[in-house]
């Protein structure tokens, strides 16, 4: 009778024993697998950075060239505005010589030709300067996507993490 007590008891040791080996191999077995999870997220991680600098940077550049565009455009202005106001004071002069002599038609139609000239490239400075600003806020707008995704997707992986290392706890 005790004899097989004592069996019933080593029985019970060694199925614990078991079952505790049994866990051990488990949690083994789940650190393993939340490893190589967290092995997959960091690489993913590494390759959407790159991925995001490599866009930033293609970004940047075409942001560089849309400021140069600019900055080239608000140079022609410039000009356009110094040949308007020479213009402008040709008239103001020629108006005072109107009252004192006729104006020569060559004369009247130089300026002319120079009016339409300025105003043509003023349409045209203005024509550009509409479509970078389209093409800025664009680009403006991409970069926000852009940066809301990477934001989303860090957002779930972190909470993936999070909830994987809690089950890991629970068991």
């Amino acid at each position: 009778m005790e004899a097989e007590l004592l069996r019933g008891m080593i029985a019970d040791r060694d199925h614990r024993i078991a079952m505790i080996k049994q866990k051990t191999q488990d949690v083994h077995d789940k650190e393993q697998r939340l490893l190589d999870d967290l092995d997959g997220a960091v690489e993913l991680s590494a390759r959407q950075q790159m991925s995001y600098g490599t866009e930033k940077a293609r970004l940047l550049g075409a942001r560089q060239l849309a400021l140069d565009a600019l900055s080239h455009m608000q140079v022609d202005m410039e000009n356009q505005s110094s040949s308007l106001a020479t213009y402008a004071n040709m008239v103001v002069g020629n108006a005072r010589l109107t009252e004192l002599q006729d104006i020569d038609q060559n004369q009247v139609m130089r300026m002319q030709a120079q009016l339409c000239k300025g105003m043509h490239s003023m349409g045209i400075l203005d024509h550009e300067l509409t479509h970078v600003q389209t093409a800025a806020e664009a680009m403006l707008k991409l970069q926000r996507e852009v940066l809301a995704k990477q934001r989303e997707a860090k957002t779930h992986l972190e909470l993936q993490l999070l909830n994987e290392m809690m089950k890991a706890d629970t068991d």
